[in-house]
């Protein structure tokens, strides 16, 4: 059976001359207003019905979809090996894309697939392609599309809804004792195909992570897990993001085995559970990049040392031509060093910090 349900909205914000914007349009109420319709509620007492015993599922999409097929067969497989999941994407694939841009999205869809795999909630479930469980005849009151920008804010019902949904979903089901690995799961082959016009009109091919919501993007990342740990760390400071994604990225930005030793001594306070999970997060997110780098021809120019100038290979007129060849055909090898080097007065009172300086030196290397 199919219900459309029309509707209008207005927003006061948008001038007579302005377009809707990210800012402006009621996603989240949109999506309330589809999913709380007495016509949908209907449809979901229907299934019950039908479903004889078996777990039904709410789907969220968009209607820039290209393609769905074997979406829901691929989403009964997953369903199926995981009892008690509450909630699962696959995110998506995108049709008629640069090859840089697909990509990009297969290393967002590996980095999800990886920190899902240690803890789902720290993963943005996206709104074209997420499911989730419904087992009365309607969605709880208190699993809403509306999101907090703190966990004690109030809600807004505009972008991000998708954050919404989860972590209200984690907040109302996921009680003390449960798995969060059963709760949730991002499944790459439970996907479909969305058109790549709008997702990539600021598509950059330097800087082909770039893509909206992205995992594999840093500033992306850092962000998501600033707000899973706010939302599901309490107590931890959401600051430590910044390491862990220093941590996280090592293979985009390289760090020097001393940097890393000393990020990890920072998260000494961290109550010991959070920061097992923190680290393990970070470092599956670490192997995910690492196991889909980008060919050369893609890799992000972020990844290049930054504020350096690459020098200028010196030939020398002896070396042969199989020597030149050679050389122009291996791999240019991006590699960073840092030191550390204290200052007399090394520790800055009543802070955990330490005074002196960081040299840093770029260089590139060719096997």
């Amino acid at each position: 059976p199919v219900t459309v349900i029309g509707f209008s909205w207005n927003n006061s914000r948008i001038g007579p001359n302005d377009s809707p914007g990210q800012d402006t349009i009621p996603y989240a109420a949109i999506r309330e207003t589809l999913v709380r319709h007495p016509q949908s509620e209907q449809l979901l007492n229907d299934l019950h019905e039908r479903a004889d015993g078996k777990p039904v599922f709410l789907h969220t999409g968009d209607a820039d979809v290209a393609s769905m097929t074997g979406l829901f067969d691929s989403a009964d497989t997953a369903i199926n090996s995981r009892d008690e999941v509450q909630i699962i994407s696959g995110g998506y694939t995108l049709d008629n894309a640069p090859a840089a841009a697909d990509r990009g999205n297969q290393r967002d869809r590996a980095v999800r697939a990886a920190m899902a795999g240690v803890d789902p909630r720290s993963v943005y479930m996206p709104e074209p392609n997420t499911f989730l469980r419904v087992d009365r005849g309607r969605l709880e009151n208190d699993i809403t599309f509306g999101v907090r920008n703190d966990p004690q804010g109030d809600l807004k019902y505009t972008s991000k809804e998708g954050r919404g949904l989860a972590q209200s979903a984690a907040q109302q089901r996921l009680f003390p004792g449960m798995d969060p690995l059963a709760f949730g799961a991002f499944d790459p082959s439970v996907s479909l195909e969305t058109r790549a016009d709008r997702l990539l009109q600021n598509f950059n091919a330097a800087n082909p992570d770039a893509i909206p919501q992205s995992h594999a993007d840093r500033e992306t990342w850092k962000k998501q897990v600033q707000n899973y740990i706010q939302t599901f760390h309490p107590g931890v400071d959401a600051n430590t993001a910044d390491g862990l994604t220093r941590l996280a990225f090592k293979s985009v930005e390289p760090i020097s085995p001393t940097t890393q030793k000393n990020l990890l001594s920072e998260l000494k306070d961290v109550p010991r559970d959070s920061r097992a999970t923190l680290v393990q997060v970070a470092g599956a997110t670490h192997n995910a990049l690492s196991n889909n780098p980008h060919t050369a021809s893609q890799a992000p120019s972020a990844a290049a040392p930054r504020d350096v100038d690459t020098p200028a290979p010196v030939m020398q007129p002896q070396h042969s031509q199989a020597w030149q060849d050679a050389y122009d055909n291996a791999e240019m090898k991006q590699l960073r060093t840092e030191r550390y080097n204290p200052s007399k007065d090394t520790i800055v009172p009543g802070t955990h910090l330490l005074r002196g300086e960081i040299t840093t030196i770029d260089f590139t290397s060719r096997d």
